[in-house]
């Protein structure tokens, strides 16, 4: 969870739905943390054609992994201190603006 800075405590904390969100993300991080391991590691001792295509196995799964679509969603309210105590219970600190 070092991505999306989530302590161990904090995770066991999230919603099922969350946590289904992030692991369906974890293969595409994955790639891309290899493949800037291998620029920086291998690749002066790799062969061409073998640094080649392990870079094209890698960018295939981090940019066209299916990726969930988030729907659109009504607004329920306008409640900004609400809002503020809903991201503060995710970690999130924010400070919302009055209504003018």
């Amino acid at each position: 969870m070092r991505f999306y800075n989530i302590d161990p405590d904090r995770f066991f904390e999230l919603p099922i739905w969350q946590i289904d969100i992030l692991s369906r993300q974890m293969p595409a991080l994955d790639a891309g943390d290899q493949l800037v391991g291998i620029d920086v590691a291998t690749a002066p001792h790799l062969k061409r054609s073998d640094y080649r295509e392990k870079i094209r196995q890698l960018r295939n799964v981090a940019f066209t992994e299916a990726r969930p679509i988030a729907q659109p969603m009504e607004k329920e309210e306008i409640n900004p201190a609400k809002a503020e105590e809903w991201f503060a219970s995710m970690g999130m600190r924010i400070k919302t603006k009055e209504p003018a």
